[in-house]
């Protein structure tokens, strides 16, 4: 308590605070009586807020469920929005090198782009400032797709043992879940998405075409399937290679209205 900058006094004062409101509110409170219709009016109001909310913002929803995962918030969501499904994936570690050869092409082919479209958007509304006689600062040599794409088949190649193994016991019907602690795992032994291990996510991700809580590669993964139950191909993103099982759909609608929840 010392550390925290707290001082004897100081913490009396707030448990007799803490005290106080409490005996106050169990004095309001003594006669008030909560009904079914108080709680079921109480729900439909919530579940309607929050389904005004999430249909025009699907980032509301994802983080309402950060928060609460986080234990920032106590309120999960209220309402299901449609379109999601939930996902869960084996994460296999790169090569440190590979892996920052496949980045750096990447973030050099996406800034040419960008270049480019700024350089078409400026040749079409030209400026009286510029300088005709400038020379241009010299660049790196030019990026192209087949560059990175032939980094992407390095990375494959660096696991293709690994993969070849783990769809093996998947084709034989190996659960899911021992194959992620089996294989997605760092050389330390930990596991490469920790996530997939707690039981904070017991039916996996919550993953929609729309979500931004991923990068988009694993959103890609996601839905490169159809039929739940399937496995996607390898998908590659700056975290590692995605194996990505579709497990079930997010049922839309909103929350059950259960004897817990009331």
């Amino acid at each position: 308590y010392n550390g925290e900058g707290y001082s004897r006094d100081k913490l009396r004062e707030q448990y007799v605070q803490n005290s106080t409101y409490q005996r106050v509110q169990d004095f309001v409170c003594k006669d008030v009586a909560v009904t079914d219709q108080d709680v079921q009016a109480d729900y439909d109001a919530k579940v309607a807020a929050d389904k005004a909310l999430y249909e025009n913002d699907v980032n509301a929803y994802e983080n309402q469920i950060s928060l609460n995962l986080s234990q920032n918030s106590t309120d999960k969501p209220w309402y299901h929005p449609a379109g999601y499904r939930f996902v869960r994936h084996i994460l296999l570690p790169v090569d440190t090198d590979l892996m920052a050869k496949y980045t750096d092409l990447q973030a050099r082919l996406e800034e040419q782009m960008d270049n480019e479209t700024d350089t078409a958007a400026a040749t079409e509304t030209p400026t009286e400032s510029a300088d005709p006689s400038a020379t241009a600062e010299p660049t790196q040599e030019p990026v192209t797709q087949a560059d990175l794409d032939n980094a992407k088949a390095e990375i494959l190649a660096s696991l293709s043992a690994k993969t070849t193994e783990i769809y093996d016991k998947i084709a034989a019907g190996e659960d899911f879940n021992a194959l992620i602690a089996e294989y997605g795992v760092n050389a330390d032994g930990s596991a490469s998405d920790p996530g997939m291990t707690s039981d904070q996510y017991p039916n996996g991700y919550e993953v929609s075409l729309a979500s931004t809580t991923f990068v988009p590669e694993f959103v890609q993964a996601a839905f490169s399937v159809d039929k739940v139950g399937d496995v996607s191909a390898p998908f590659i993103s700056n975290y590692g290679v995605h194996i990505v099982k579709y497990m079930a759909d997010v049922p839309e609608g909103p929350v059950e209205l259960t004897d817990t929840l009331k």
